[in-house]
C-alpha cells in the first residue's frame, strides 16, 4: 500500500501480475577480450569473449560456435507464422 493509499484510507482492488519472463539472449554482440594489453587489436589473441547484452563469458571456442549457428538463431526469431 503506498503513502497516498494510506493517507486517503484505501484499499488496494487490484494484485500485481507476476514479471514476464526474460527472453533467451542471442548472443549478437560479443566482445573480445585479452589478458596481455600488447595483444589487444588482434583477434587471433583474444582469450574470451563477452555478451554484451546478457555479460556471459565465451571461450573463443564458444565465441566461434555462436557466430557460426548466429543466422539461424536470428532467422528463428525473426519467423513469421505461415499465412493461411
Amino acid at each position: 500500500m503506498g503513502f497516498l493509499d494510506k493517507l486517503l484510507h484505501r484499499t488496494p482492488t487490484a494484485t500485481l501480475a507476476p514479471p514476464p519472463e526474460a527472453a533467451a539472449c542471442l548472443h549478437g554482440a560479443l566482445v573480445p577480450r585479452w589478458d596481455n594489453v600488447a595483444d589487444m587489436g588482434k583477434e587471433e589473441k583474444a582469450t574470451s569473449y563477452r555478451c554484451d547484452s546478457c555479460g556471459k563469458d565465451f571461450t573463443p571456442e564458444e565465441a566461434h560456435g555462436v557466430w557460426s549457428s548466429a543466422a539461424d538463431r536470428l532467422r528463428r526469431v525473426n519467423e513469421l507464422p505461415p499465412s493461411n
